[in-house]
């Protein structure tokens, strides 16, 4: 995963906007699918095959929002999951226009929101990074918790 940090703030600098977003987008879903996975497991009531299908069948949003909720992870700040939402669409407008329905000049892509977006996911990222380890050293918490009531 940092390789796709890495190439996202590279492709930033060089003013690749589509492809940061790109890059961005793809980080973002592979750490929201492993912290679902790792709330899920930490919930300790579902199977392997259920969280997989939970990862494969909610959307971002979805993942972002009610779904940590639900698995008693910590609130993603709004302003961080429209952040997110932003690149996202941004991301699969440019990956996944339907040719030759559409050509890619033609997609909704105004230069300059795009370029915000993407020079400041960095703070997102950032966000997130930090959001990670408070859920997980309250997690870790907990089981030491648990773990001296059980002896």
């Amino acid at each position: 995963m940092p390789e796709l940090l890495k190439r996202a703030k590279r492709e930033c600098r060089s003013e690749n906007y589509l492809y940061a977003a790109t890059f961005y987008a793809t980080w973002v879903e592979h750490w929201i699918n492993w912290h679902v996975r790792c709330l899920a497991i930490r919930h300790g009531q579902l199977a392997d095959e259920q969280i997989r299908q939970m990862i494969r069948d909610v959307n971002i949003r979805g993942k972002l929002t009610w779904m940590t909720s639900v698995l008693g992870g910590k609130r993603i700040a709004k302003k961080h999951v429209n952040a997110i939402q932003r690149i996202s669409d941004q991301r699969n407008a440019f990956i996944h226009y339907k040719y030759p329905e559409w050509r890619i000049d033609d997609l909704d892509l105004s230069p300059s929101d795009l370029k915000k977006a993407v020079v400041d996911f960095d703070k997102t990222v950032s966000y997130l990074q930090s959001h990670d380890r408070r859920t997980l050293k309250r997690g870790i918490k907990l089981k030491i918790k648990r773990f001296a009531q059980d002896r």
